[in-house]
């Protein structure tokens, strides 16, 4: 690792892993056994099964996907520490430990990481927007959170829900952004706080992709496991369990930083 990072940010992912190296996980790219676009554990081929059905709804989609850790749940799961953390901080009543690790994997991510993204499409804009919370969570607000976080608010796209019925189906219609008035930028960031289907996150990018921007990627805090899925408790038991968080490794790659 010979990247020379922003002032803070090696004291911040230090400060990250003496508290939470011990269940945060690095996601993993590249492997032949993991989707291509979200890290889920696959059996075979280069898709999960969600990300092809969203490739076959023949919609422009995010150019890429990234996590910064893995969140295993539910009965079963050898360690919940993780998702504990991404879900917790929308409870009515998040504990401070919790609201702030969230804060610092953001942070981590944008400051670090975020530029990664920007060199991986070659693009100068560095627009952002946030997949907004649901309604029915009483916690703190993703897009509050980023905003808390944002060197610049003027870079937001600011993304409002236009059709709350849509559940998890991928449909560009779900969300409403404002029309462009300075020009459209090349590239936009968006930020969701996990990826269980991608159908939020992806559906954000095919509109931006409808409305001019050239290239979307998607950074989440959190790709979500179930272990009820076979591939995934193995995979947990071959590439998570005794791993250490790197904070350097750039999550868009799964290893060094793009030059």
């Amino acid at each position: 690792m010979t990247r020379t990072f922003p002032p803070g940010v090696p004291e911040l992912g230090a400060y990250v892993v003496s508290q939470g190296g011990a269940y945060l996980h690095n996601v993993v790219r590249g492997l032949d056994n993991v989707c291509q676009v979200c890290s889920l554990p696959v059996s075979g081929g280069e898709l999960c099964w969600q990300c092809r059905s969203h490739r076959d709804a023949g919609l422009l989609l995010a150019d890429q996907v990234a996590s910064i850790t893995y969140a295993p749940f539910g009965p079963g799961t050898w360690n919940t520490q993780a998702h504990n953390v991404v879900r917790g901080y929308k409870g009515e009543r998040p504990g401070p430990g919790v609201v702030e690790m969230m804060e610092n994997l953001l942070r981590l991510g944008l400051r670090a990481h975020s530029v990664c993204a920007v060199k991986l499409v070659n693009a100068r804009s560095r627009a952002w927007a946030v997949v907004p919370s649901t309604s029915l969570r009483r916690g703190i607000k993703l897009p509050e959170l980023v905003r808390s976080l944002a060197r610049s608010i003027n870079e937001e796209v600011v993304v409002t829900s236009a059709d709350e019925s849509a559940g998890r189906q991928l449909n560009p219609d779900r969300w409403s952004i404002p029309e462009w008035s300075e020009g459209v930028p090349d590239h936009v960031l968006v930020i969701d706080d996990s990826w269980a289907t991608g159908a939020h996150a992806q559906s954000l990018a095919a509109l931006l992709k409808r409305s001019g921007v050239a290239k979307v990627s998607i950074l989440t805090v959190a790709r979500l496991l179930s272990p009820a899925w076979s591939e995934n408790a193995a995979f947990e038991r071959e590439h998570l369990r005794g791993s250490t968080f790197d904070w350097r490794l750039c999550p868009w790659t799964g290893g060094n930083c793009p030059d």
